[in-house]
């Protein structure tokens, strides 16, 4: 229906029992949320890219 269609939202990559698991990305860490600098310095994984 109508409203069920609009009402849809994209499932996120961070949802899950196995996130933990999953490679760190900075889509997924910071553009589908709002990230913090822990966050962004696990996806490059140096001080100084961050």
């Amino acid at each position: 229906d109508l409203a069920g269609s609009l009402l849809k939202r994209q499932k996120r990559y961070n949802t899950g029992r196995f996130e933990e698991m999953m490679k760190d990305n900075l889509e997924r860490e910071c553009y589908e949320e709002r990230c913090n600098l822990e966050e962004a310095r696990e996806v490059f994984e140096d001080h100084e890219q961050t």
